[in-house]
């Protein structure tokens, strides 16, 4: 018996070091993904930081080329300074500042004009791309203990909550999921390549179903009739964001709504996506939170000074700078309550 257990450690070894030799770019050891440029999969699949899902990884360089904090933040961490007014800022790639520089993200020019104003405040971007409001929950139960935010600034319900959940889990079930994994196999999935590679032969056949649901749906995802699971829907929308400024509350802070902006086209395209902004109304009035209508402010623009060239949700320099004025209004407002 002892020499077969041992034989077949042996062989387990010999096989994990082939594989590792042998497809070492796809299976061994990995660290954590730094950036999820939209779709969820991949940040969904190596990721283990977060409860499963994707965040920056401290001290790496961003696609613009700039070094994520040591809060796996963009910008500066706070200062940590006695006195110190933190405003923690959550989103997506939108508040990320996607194609721009950290200066020129929303969030740094919101703590700018505080500052202005003579305010000792420091602004969090806790913005990460590809993020729904249930990953920004976590975000925020992850970030406040931490930086313990005086008003926390919440920008979701842009684009990313209505796509096709991908392998029809929605993102409240892996969050679920991950929740009840257990360190042993988080750091076997993470560094083993004989259970990346069983992964991959289990899920190949799904994998390809899926990829071919997905080209025939794409379309479909923003219609309001698609039978598909998104990876938030309308109804889980707005529990999950009223749910999100219950937990701001709860921890003495206040909590801002941002409607974050689109292309006029773009939302004639995807009918859907206007009820997610109504839903950000909706939670706004009956929780008695500031909402900011950023979405409302730069649809009077031409699409190509509120957007970046082709692009269908992200904000020039010029309109983060006009959500920027906005949101400090209601920052303002906000640290008035508190």
């Amino acid at each position: 018996m002892a020499l077969y257990l041992l034989a077949t450690a042996m062989l387990v070894a010999a096989s994990e070091l082939l594989l590792r030799s042998c497809a070492a770019s796809r299976y061994g050891p990995k660290e954590p993904i730094v950036w999820e440029l939209g779709d969820g999969a991949t940040g969904a699949a190596l990721n283990d930081v977060s409860r499963g899902l994707w965040s920056p990884r401290p001290g790496a360089k961003d696609p613009w080329g700039e070094v994520v904090g040591q809060l796996g933040c963009r910008g500066p961490d706070p200062s940590g300074d006695e006195g110190r007014l933190v405003v923690l800022a959550l989103g997506d790639s939108s508040t990320y500042g996607y194609g721009l520089r950290e200066a020129q993200a929303w969030p740094r020019l919101v703590e700018a004009r505080l500052r202005e104003r003579g305010l000792p405040v420091d602004v969090v971007n806790g913005g990460v791309i590809g993020y729904t409001v249930v990953q920004g929950r976590v975000r925020f139960e992850e970030l406040a203990p931490l930086v313990r935010p005086r008003v926390a600034v919440l920008a979701f319900g842009a684009v990313n909550d209505h796509y096709a959940a991908p392998g029809g889990v929605s993102d409240r079930a892996r969050v679920e999921l991950w929740s009840r994994r257990n360190a042993w196999s988080d750091r076997l999935r993470r560094e083993s390549a004989l259970v990346q590679f069983a992964a991959d032969m289990l899920g190949a056949a799904d994998s390809r179903e899926v990829d071919l649901a997905l080209q025939k749906q794409r379309e479909a995802w923003g219609a309001l009739d698609y039978q598909g699971v998104r990876r938030v829907s309308l109804e889980d929308f707005a529990v999950e964001l009223s749910e999100l400024c219950g937990a701001v509350r709860a921890l003495d802070a206040e909590p801002v709504l941002v409607s974050m902006p689109r292309r006029a086209d773009f939302e004639a395209r995807k009918p859907v996506l206007p009820r997610y902004t109504a839903a950000v109304g909706l939670v706004a009035k009956d929780a008695g939170v500031a909402l900011v209508d950023a979405r409302a402010a730069l649809a009077s623009w031409p699409a190509s000074d509120a957007f970046l060239p082709n692009d269908r949700v992200h904000p020039t320099p010029e309109g983060h700078a006009r959500i920027a004025d906005l949101v400090t209004d209601a920052v303002l407002v906000a640290l008035d309550r508190r």
